[in-house]
């Protein structure tokens, strides 16, 4: 950047990047910021810097970056509106969320993380037979990915279908105990507990 008279807004990028995956956010956000600075009109700058701002919990800001990468994009991009709907739900702005699930899910169907999404949010709006079609449909996709099957049994709970809820909350387990990586443990704690409250 600095031996280039000319500085190049994709070197900012390119830098923020990996400031990002360092966990440098603030430095990210300033080389981001000087590439929007530069090319104001490049939608991938405002995607990228709207996802450092999600991590750093500063949701609105996330949303207005997301909103600028949607109207600049020549083509949709499904994860636009996935992050945006991330950011929706993180404010508890459920019925945003679904709209940007369900764009994100027309643009690409076999995304589980989004119907999973999508699922969760309709279960904070009491939609929950809409929520179990959503995590079914995710489990056909995926059908190793204990979150789809947690979803659908806090779904299944709500309907009062007990045996169903327990049945995929049992799911939850094995297939999260069968995991190497270990990054389930808070999820077998929860299924575990929700057994629990069921059986007595």
């Amino acid at each position: 950047i600095e031996l280039i008279p000319q500085y190049n807004p994709y070197l900012f990028r390119d830098r923020a990047v990996v400031l990002n995956e360092l966990g440098l956010y603030d430095d990210a956000l300033n080389d981001y910021s000087n590439a929007i600075d530069m090319y104001s009109d490049e939608p991938i700058f405002y995607a990228e810097r709207g996802l450092v701002l999600q991590t750093l919990g500063n949701f609105a800001a996330s949303i207005a970056d997301l909103d600028s990468a949607i109207l600049l994009r020549s083509a949709a991009s499904a994860d636009d509106y996935y992050n945006r709907g991330v950011s929706y739900a993180q404010l508890m702005q459920y019925d945003q969320a679904v709209s940007d699930f369900t764009e994100s899910i027309r643009l690409q169907p076999d995304e589980v993380d989004a119907l999973n999404n999508r699922a969760w949010s309709y279960i904070q709006l009491g939609r929950f037979q809409e929520a179990v079609e959503d995590c079914t449909a995710a489990i056909e996709i995926d059908p190793d990915y204990p979150i789809s099957y947690f979803n659908r049994a806090a779904a299944l709970e709500r309907l009062k279908d007990w045996d169903a809820a327990i049945a995929d909350y049992r799911v939850v387990i094995e297939i999260a105990l069968n995991d190497e990586s270990s990054q389930y443990g808070s999820l077998v704690n929860n299924a575990q507990a929700a057994i629990g409250k069921l059986e007595n």
